[in-house]
């Protein structure tokens, strides 16, 4: 499912594929749209079924936005599979030049039992990239980025091949996320170390080295499994949801406005409610503010759930009294080793900002940037990837700034 607009209005896309029961794989691709009012457009069928084959597990994209209306493309990378034992031969893809009515014939990326498919854009290279698992070791199965120019897609020719988690440990479940503010690509998966589950994260800038920066979202060691990864147009956040894995399970949010220094704001969006093997799903939105939202479902025959919050969700408020004065308080534990806490209070309603610096006076991130009602905070920061040293974290809200220094010993 993607959005993008047109000239008349947003455009939902939607791929999915239809098989017979639950329990078949004998799946037929269908393209699905609606306007941004909620009127449905019409179904297509993107490709025919070959006999004894199935089209599943689809995952689509649109370049809309980057180019014009005219010129916009829908893109869809799918698995094509055995339709009695859902073995497949291929990962493949297709796109569409005209808003879903036509879809050329579909491509093999590569011939293997490739699965986990995440599709996406990247305008500085007018490149799709094709994040999946790879199957050539069904013990040990590692993850494999490919991407074709969209000049050679016609012919499904071309691809390169990509590493982007390059660890010994099996890795799967992984999403792909692109800013295309900025053309900086990131992706999430599922690493296993030692029979411990770990969400990972890793990511690429224009001008860098490839996937060079692999790092668990969360530092300290929990079981974690099965992330969706965001990052809205315009908006530049990454979002990420993904299951902590225990009696019960927990969903937890994060989000980050520089990927170079991770993911912060960790949120339990529901605390110990069994939520079965679907993954939580988590998107970004600009209107009426930046926010983000999960949706995400309970275990068996149990409701749909939703979410939603700030772009700033590593503040917590404390209760409902407003207080007396503007304060930026001293952190603590101060010295501190890797996280710390920070509260301030906000006597007005408005824009409040919170940035850390390093000792030469560069901002290294901000940890606040939004309108906040009067009310005590706090704020937990993450300096895992920072080396240690003397750092400073000043509020600024209306007229009022503080200033104050930190210790980071590791």
């Amino acid at each position: 499912m993607f959005i993008t607009d047109s000239t008349g209005g947003h455009i939902l896309g939607i791929v999915a594929s239809r098989t017979p029961n639950t329990s078949s794989y004998a799946g037929e691709l269908y393209w699905l749209s609606f306007k941004s009012s909620g009127s449905f457009l019409g179904a297509t069928l993107i490709t025919p079924t070959e006999s004894g084959r199935g089209n599943i597990e689809p995952s689509v994209i649109s370049d809309g936005r980057d180019w014009s209306v005219s010129l916009t493309y829908w893109y869809v990378a799918f698995r094509n599979v055995d339709a009695s034992t859902g073995v497949g031969d291929s990962a493949v893809t297709s796109y569409s030049s005209n808003w879903g009515h036509g879809w050329n014939p579909p491509r093999k990326i590569r011939s293997f039992d490739d699965y986990d498919l995440s599709i996406n854009y990247n305008y500085e290279s007018d490149s799709i990239y094709v994040l999946l698992t790879n199957s050539l070791t069904p013990s040990n199965p590692n993850l494999r980025l490919m991407r074709i120019y969209l000049g050679n897609l016609g012919t499904g020719t071309s691809w390169t091949q990509f590493n982007p988690a390059n660890s010994p440990d099996p890795e799967t479940l992984p999403q792909l996320a692109v800013n295309r503010e900025v053309n900086e690509m990131a992706i999430t998966y599922t690493r296993e170390e030692s029979g411990l589950k770990r969400i990972y994260y890793n990511y690429y800038t224009p001008g860098g080295t490839y996937w060079s920066n692999s790092a668990p979202v969360f530092v300290q060691p929990e079981a974690q499994n099965v992330s969706t990864l965001d990052c809205n147009i315009g908006q530049w956040a990454y979002r990420l949801c993904f299951r902590v894995i225990g009696g019960n399970d927990t969903i937890v949010y994060m989000n980050s406005g520089n990927i170079s220094t991770g993911f912060v704001g960790r949120t339990q969006v529901s605390n110990h409610m069994p939520t079965g093997t679907v993954a939580p799903v988590v998107a970004g939105y600009t209107v009426p503010s930046n926010g983000g939202a999960v949706v995400y479902a309970g275990f068996g025959a149990t409701p749909i759930y939703y979410d939603n919050s700030s772009i700033a969700t590593n503040i917590t408020s404390n209760g409902e009294i407003a207080p007396a004065s503007f304060k930026l308080s001293q952190n603590y534990p101060n010295p501190f080793n890797p996280t710390t806490n920070i509260k301030f209070d906000i006597i007005n309603k408005g824009n409040v900002k919170l940035v850390v610096f390093d000792a030469t006076g560069r901002e290294v991130t901000t940890l606040v940037n939004d309108n906040l009602d009067p009310g005590s905070y706090e704020v937990n920061f993450d300096a895992s990837k920072l080396s240690s040293g003397v750092y400073f974290y000043k509020l600024t809200s209306g007229e009022f700034s503080d200033l104050k220094k930190m210790v980071l010993v590791k």
